[in-house]
């Protein structure tokens, strides 16, 4: 269940165990088919954690994946995709 990895790290990014975090999205990432709905999600997630740590730059371009217009038809969750737009606009002014 591929779900449980991206769950993991969740808990992982909450619990403050960002490395960690990171191995489960990244792992994630690496075995999920692109049809797969919870792909973009996901990167979302990868994108936050990498933010929190300070690495401005691979966050941005996982947000930019994420949101990308390919990946628009997905139906994201609403607060999410606020959240995401709102980290991408925070990632581009702090460049």
């Amino acid at each position: 269940y591929l779900d449980l990895i991206d769950t993991r790290g969740v808990i992982r990014y909450r619990m403050g165990d960002l490395e960690e975090a990171v191995g489960d999205f990244t792992k994630f990432i690496t075995l999920c088919p692109s049809h797969v709905r919870s792909l973009v999600i996901t990167r979302f997630h990868l994108a936050r954690t990498y933010a929190e740590m300070g690495r401005r730059t691979e966050a941005r371009e996982e947000l930019e994946e994420a949101l990308g217009a390919q990946n628009q038809s997905y139906g994201w969750p609403p607060s999410d995709l606020a959240d995401a737009k709102v980290l991408l606009e925070q990632l581009k002014k702090g460049s």
